[in-house]
């Protein structure tokens, strides 16, 4: 993980979550099959978006990024 995002990390706090979230509006109902297979297709095969953090339990070690054993994209669309 970069030192910019280290420090930008080190600024979360519980009432300042640094989250990404997104909502979007459409004018007709989505077919939320085809959303899935585009974001498999152009973000999943990127294994950062399949990452999670982990902070060292030792102070001081930078934190940094690895595959999460239970990723499920079903759990980030709503």
């Amino acid at each position: 993980m970069s030192p910019v995002d280290v420090a930008w990390l080190s600024m979360e706090e519980p009432t300042n979550l640094m989250m990404v979230n997104a909502v979007m509006a459409f004018d007709q109902p989505i077919d939320m099959d085809r959303i899935r297979q585009v974001l498999e297709y152009r973000w999943l095969r990127y294994g950062r978006f399949r990452q999670r953090i982990v902070r060292p339990p030792v102070p001081f070690l930078r934190p940094y990024w690895e595959d999460d054993p239970h990723f499920n994209l079903d759990l980030h669309l709503h």
